[in-house]
Formats: C-alpha cells, sequence, structure tokens
C-alpha cells in the first residue's frame, strides 16, 4: 500500500470502530495489506472485539493453507498502549513461537472470551498464555478451543486451564482424541455453568473415554452440558447407570444406554438435593 493510501485510511469514524474481522486469504498471489491491519489496530481505540480468520470464499489449496498469525498482523505502529480486548477469536490459522509478540500487546487481564479453532502450533500460544495469566488478574469467562492436534496441545491446555479461575464457559472439541484436561476444568468448579466436549454435531465421531461423573460431581453448578457420546464406548458414564438400565445383549451393543446414563444422573441430583435439604424440625 503506498503512503498516499494509507492517508485514506485516517477517518475520523475509525475512532468508534469496536469490532474489527480480518479474513486472510492464503492463496500464494494473495497480498495482505500489513500497512491496513497496523493502522486499524493502531487507530481503533474503542476495539474490543478482533476476529481473525481464513477467507472461506478461496479453494483449499492442495498444500498446507495455514497462514502465520504474525505475518497476517505484525506489530503495531504504536504499541505505547495495549489492545483492551473484550474477546479474540484465531481461525485456521498457525499460531506457533512467533504469535506470542501478539499476545504482549493485548491487556489480557480485559479479555473475557477466546476462541481458537482449527488452528496449528497452537501449543505455545497456550503456554505463553498462561504465563502472561499467571501473572495477571484475568477476566477471561470464555473458552472455547478446537483442534485435530495430538497430545502435546492437551497438557498445554490443562496448565492453561489451571492458571486461573472464574470461567463460566468450555468448549472443547477434539475429535481425534480420547481425552480432556479433568483436572482443568474442574479447577473453574465454582464457576462453570456450560460444559461442552467433543463435537455433538457428528455422531460418528470418537467418543470421548473419561471419567465425566467426576467432573459433574465436582462442577455442581452446571446448567447446560453437551457431550459427544457414542454409541459402544461410555466410558466411566457406565458406572453411574444401574445395570438392570443397561441390559447387555452382547460386547458391542448397549441399548438405550445413553438415557439410562441421563435418567441415572437425574435421579442422583434429585437425591444430592433432598439430602441438603433442611429437617423440618
Amino acid at each position: 500500500m503506498l503512503p498516499e493510501q494509507i492517508k485514506l485510511w485516517k477517518l475520523p469514524s475509525l475512532a468508534a470502530i469496536s469490532s474489527l474481522f480480518v479474513h486472510v486469504r492464503t492463496h500464494e498471489q494473495a497480498k495482505a495489506s500489513h500497512e491496513a491491519f497496523r493502522y486499524l489496530l493502531t487507530n481503533t481505540p474503542r476495539l474490543d472485539d478482533l476476529s481473525v480468520c481464513r477467507d472461506f470464499t478461496e479453494n483449499f489449496p492442495l498444500t498446507d493453507w495455514h497462514a502465520s498469525l504474525a505475518s497476517v498482523l505484525p506489530l503495531r505502529l504504536d504499541v505505547s498502549s495495549p489492545l483492551v480486548l473484550k474477546h479474540l477469536e484465531l481461525g485456521d490459522l498457525r499460531l506457533g513461537e512467533s504469535s506470542r509478540a501478539l499476545l504482549h500487546e493485548i491487556d489480557i487481564s480485559r479479555l473475557e472470551g477466546l476462541h481458537i479453532h482449527d488452528c496449528v502450533e497452537v501449543t505455545p500460544f497456550l503456554s505463553a498464555l498462561s504465563s502472561l495469566f499467571s501473572r495477571a488478574k484475568p477476566s477471561l469467562r470464555r473458552l472455547n478451543v478446537s483442534s485435530n492436534e495430538r497430545l502435546p496441545i492437551l497438557g498445554a491446555l490443562d496448565a492453561f486451564l489451571q492458571t486461573w479461575r472464574g470461567l463460566r464457559t468450555i468448549v472443547i472439541c477434539m475429535p481425534l482424541q480420547n481425552l480432556v484436561p479433568k483436572e482443568g476444568i474442574m479447577h473453574h468448579t465454582d464457576t462453570l455453568r456450560l460444559l461442552l466436549l467433543g463435537d455433538v454435531a457428528d455422531r460418528y465421531q470418537e467418543p470421548y473415554n473419561l471419567n465425566v461423573m467426576d467432573i459433574l460431581k465436582k462442577c455442581s453448578r452446571l446448567q447446560e452440558v453437551a457431550i459427544n457420546l457414542g454409541p459402544y464406548d461410555l466410558g466411566h458414564w457406565l458406572d453411574t447407570a444401574p445395570s438392570y438400565h443397561l441390559e447387555k445383549k452382547d460386547d458391542n451393543v448397549l441399548p438405550f444406554s445413553r438415557e439410562a446414563v441421563m435418567e441415572s444422573l437425574e435421579t442422583q441430583r434429585s437425591q444430592d438435593a433432598t439430602d441438603v435439604e433442611p429437617s423440618s424440625g
């Protein structure tokens, strides 16, 4: 972008912008306008919602199409004051070590929502967040992470979840995994209201095999729960349902097992509520 074109961005209305959506084109012939991004991030003082995602109008190339976050959002012209964001979304990007630079330009203590979906090299990003959160007083209330990466991200996510308390919403979608950071989730027991595990839209994904009951018993204030349960592998959920409800016919099929689990949960919750009722005497 030429200097005279940069001047066209200097409009008084920029001061009123609160949301910025950056759609990244990854085609080799696409040219990213770094100057425009720099100017927008530097001259939008009321910006509180930043979304950086791949342009889905573009066809998937045959090679790796994940653009580096650092190449999309280079350092701002003026970093004397941090970005005061309430919500940050990163989608279909390569985060990696270079993403740490962006985090140091954000006032982490004001961030309320973080959505990371379909990105690669997420572990360094989460590790950097853990370091920042351990030194700040974060106000993050909503966390949504979806990734097809293997085991390293689980450890980083678990460590990140344990650096602070206060999440009300946790959404973790990792279709290729059968584990989730149980200890990290239970770390937010006093505030957690919504928990979603797995890609519930796809019933044929590999189900989670974890002791979900530990989470549900610990997080007693949950109001909404969505968990991807497969028809053949319910893991420790089987322990919550009376055996006469399951009526196991063979080694693989467990008819009505989901219904039995939910009925058992409802019975247990009702019994727990009765146990804590004060006596009339």
